[in-house]
Parts: C-alpha cells; structure tokens; sequence
C-alpha cells in the first residue's frame, strides 16, 4: 500500500467562497450583469459579445465558460471541444470524526472533506444524467449508493451518518488539460478553463488569464496549455 500525504492541501465550502468573491468583486467597483452570450465577434477594435438580453462591447474578452467555451470560440479559429461532465455530490449530518485532509484514492472514484460544521463531503467523480443544457442533471441513484459505500469502506466511522442532500452539477472535460491565454488569431480573446479541476485550478488559471489580458505571454511551461493546440 502506498499513500502520500499533503499537508498542504486547502479546501473550501463553494457556497461561502462564491459569496466572498461577488462581495469582493463588487467592493472593487465591478459590474456584474447575468446574460447567456450566443456569440463572439472579432473586430479591428475589440470584441463585440451578443447575449440574450443585450449586445456588450469589450477591448478585451475573458472566456471562463467552462464547457460551453467550445460553442463560444466556433468561428475564430480553434475547436475546442470542451464536453459537459455530469457528476455528483453527497453532503452528510455533522459528526466528530476528524478528517483534517483531502482523501482520495488511487484506484478508485473517491474524494472525502469534512467541513468545520462536522459535515462530510463525498465524491470522486461518479457519474449524473444529462437532461439537456436548460435543466440541471439528475442525481443517479446506483451511483450515489455506490459512492458513498465506498467512502463508508474506507472511513468505517463515517458508515452510520445519514446523507441529507446529494447533488449534481456539470464538470468539464476537454484533453485532460487546462486551456489558458490569447486564441492565436485573436489576441483580444483570451481563455480561462481550468480542465478537469475548476475550483482546485480555477484560482491560478484566473490569475494566469488575468496577465495575458493585461499584455504578459504565457511562461515557458504554462506554453502548453495554449489555445493553439486546437488551431483549425
């Protein structure tokens, strides 16, 4: 058997997290509008976004869609075939057991957390149904009982606590990797997805977009996650 152990290793909750970045984000003057943009434009003088609700003018566009990013950049010279991944979460009752890092697993599907109320996260990537791009996946019941058998396996003392809410939401997947910088066309648009680990890269991959849209290059190692490779 062999392990590794990172004490290192950060968690959050998502909900307070979200929260603490909206306040943040609007504290530092940002407006925040909510519309479904249908598609980009690349012109001599910026880039012009039409949404749903209205059409929005930029210098420069940030693409953190995710897995809709595919759809958002057809037209500018890459295909980028990023997929919806539907997963799910299971969230406990609080308990006392300590689990003060990370588990995972090697060879199979599974994630633990304990939050500071006591609750325990499990997931590890089992799988959801899809029911199309306007409603939110469906919990798989086969997998949600697989799941939390197995964390239950190996945390014995996490085995009697009652599951009081499962959820599913989309992953993205694309090549197992992050996609980050300026498409090679169109410098003015710049992409943001952090592969297959939103909330664990979506911090750096922020911070690395964010410079290439103030007019720094990619480093040397972060090259490879250039949007270039799916140059048309």
């Amino acid at each position: 058997m062999g392990a590794e152990l990172c004490h290192d290793e950060g968690k959050l909750n998502p909900l307070v997290a979200n929260a603490r970045l909206r306040t943040t984000a609007e504290g530092l003057g940002i407006e925040l509008h909510t519309d479904l943009i249908v598609g980009l434009e690349s012109r001599p003088d910026g880039i012009e976004a039409t949404g749903k609700r209205a059409r929005y003018s930029a210098d420069r566009v940030v693409i953190a869609a995710a897995w809709g990013a595919g759809a958002l950049t057809q037209g500018l010279g890459v295909d980028i075939p990023s997929r919806a991944e539907p997963l799910h979460m299971n969230i406990t009752e609080a308990c006392e057991t300590q689990i003060g890092h990370l588990v995972q697993h090697a060879e199979r599907s599974i994630t633990l957390k304990q939050f500071a109320s006591g609750q325990v996260v499990i997931g590890g990537g089992w799988a959801a149904r899809d029911r199309g791009r306007d409603t939110v996946p469906a919990v798989v019941p086969a997998s949600m009982l697989g799941n939390v058998a197995l964390a239950a396996r190996l945390v014995p003392s996490i085995g009697g606590l009652r599951v009081i809410r499962t959820w599913a939401g989309m992953n993205t997947t694309i090549d197992g990797a992050s996609v980050i910088g300026p498409l090679p066309s169109h410098d003015r648009v710049i992409m943001a997805i952090p592969g297959d680990a939103g909330y664990t890269l979506g911090p750096l991959v922020a911070r690395m977009a964010a410079a290439c849209a103030q007019g720094s290059d990619l480093t040397e190692e972060a090259r490879r996650f250039s949007p270039a490779r799916f140059a048309a």
